[in-house]
């Protein structure tokens, strides 16, 4: 059965008004209109080109200072023509309100799938931001999944996929990277989970992905998250699905293993500490570096792309070193605001402080796999080396490098940039492969 799956595309614009006089087109917006009819106008404005309607609607003054020429409407407009086709019609329109601001998604039909085009309002009603949720058509797991419920303080929604067989089979538990994450990994055009979940199966192998908790629980009253730590954002959910899955019918309990992309990677040696009767670890793109310091280099690579830096690149980076700079002075009590620490409270920061995951997985003597792409920059090569050198002596520990591959484990050409990301596209299947055998071979 298809499905569609929202992935959020990950490109917010800052649109400036473009000047201009004319003619009043059913897409101007008038005095009295409400949030819901804007939105539709200045989305159906944007697909029609209409730039002396796009004049007409109020922009913030942040938008105002950034003005853009209005070329970048055609970019938006392309970016779902090649993703998704030609516009046919808007179908709905649902308002929800988001801290100070209120969001407008209005849902489009293309030729090929469907999108929630997102527009945000500040006060007065003045757009100030519009980004955009596109749905990858894809077929699911249908009857060779089933839906579970993992956890009791925070239930998440799961899904296991067992493939048909005489005996036990082993099984794996995909965990997540950053950020808020539903179990299929949806990013840009990309289902990292889902991908993986479908090549382990064609392999004879079980897997348990399900939302993350920030996903799961990303609306809830102010102050919920002040205390944070890794170990409510990730760890703990692993623990609890592991304790699910050894109970599943069809599941060989000693063969149960687990699969860490980016973040997940990074936190495998506590998630291992706390799961003494895994089978084994799986390691995809997992970074080596503190994140503070990760967040930088990634920076750094995407204002060097075109081959010259900005002054506004420039000041980007300047105040995202000296936030690093924050998270790298950080005590109890520092009174940091979270937009201070990259949006997290000094709790998880403080958590990670002394962590050093290299350090940490030397003494672990079950089978460790990791894999890593030669694109990624993301989690580049440097970070590969890094656990290459501080794991070189133990045997237990198999290094795969693919070279064509960026951090969502999707094969390219040249230069990774985060505009790949929006491609449709899927898990390479080497990946999978290697997973097998490092499984299949024990």
């Amino acid at each position: 059965m298809k499905k569609l799956l929202a992935v959020i595309l990950v490109l917010v614009l800052m649109l400036g008004i473009l000047t201009g006089c004319g003619v009043k087109s059913e897409r101007t917006p008038i005095k009295g209109d409400t949030r819901k009819i804007i939105a539709e106008k200045y989305v159906d404005a944007i697909f029609a080109e209409d730039f002396k309607a796009l004049s007409k609607f109020k922009l913030t003054m942040q938008m105002r200072f950034n003005l853009l020429l209005r070329n970048q409407y055609k970019k938006v407009k392309q970016v779902f023509t090649d993703a998704c086709g030609e516009m046919i019609q808007r179908v709905d329109t649902i308002e929800t309100e988001q801290g100070n601001y209120r969001v407008v998604s209005v849902a489009v039909e293309f030729e090929k799938t469907y999108a929630d085009i997102n527009v945000v309002f500040g006060k007065n009603n003045n757009i100030t931001g519009i980004h955009y949720i596109y749905n990858r058509i894809y077929e699911d797991m249908g009857e060779d999944e089933r839906l579970v419920l993992i956890g009791q303080d925070y239930p998440l929604s799961g899904a296991l996929a067992v493939p048909e067989s005489n005996d036990l089979v082993p099984a794996v538990i995909i965990v997540h990277g950053s950020g808020p994450s539903d179990r299929n990994g949806a990013s840009g055009g990309n289902a990292v989970y889902l991908d993986i979940a479908k090549q382990l199966y064609s392999e004879g192998i079980a897997s348990l992905r399900y939302d993350k908790r920030t996903y799961a629980y990303k609306n809830m009253p102010e102050g919920h998250y002040d205390d944070l730590t890794v170990w409510e954002e990730t760890i703990d959910d692993v623990v609890q699905a592991y304790k699910l899955l050894r109970t599943q019918e069809g599941i060989d309990p000693n063969k149960i293993y687990i699969a860490g992309h980016s973040l997940g990677g990074y936190l495998m040696p506590r998630i291992a500490n706390e799961l003494p009767d895994a089978a084994g670890f799986i390691m995809l793109a997992p970074s080596a570096s503190h994140l503070e310091d990760l967040i930088v280099k990634q920076t750094e690579y995407i204002n060097n792309l075109d081959g010259s830096v900005s002054k506004q690149e420039e000041d980007a980076l300047v105040e995202i070193m000296a936030i690093r700079d924050n998270i790298r002075t950080l005590e109890a009590d520092s009174g940091y605001k979270s937009y201070e620490l990259f949006w997290s409270p000094e709790s998880y920061w403080l958590d990670l402080q002394d962590y050093s995951p290299i350090n940490e997985m030397q003494s672990e003597d079950r089978p460790i796999l990791i894999i890593q792409g030669g694109r990624d920059y993301q989690v580049d090569l440097t970070e590969f080396s890094m656990w290459q050198d501080g794991l070189d002596d133990n045997e237990n520990t198999r290094f795969v490098m693919i070279p064509e591959l960026n951090h969502m484990l999707v094969a390219g050409e040249g230069l990774s940039t985060p505009d790949e990301y929006q491609n449709l596209a899927e898990v390479d299947r080497r990946v999978g492969e290697e997973m097998a055998d490092f499984i299949l071979s024990r």
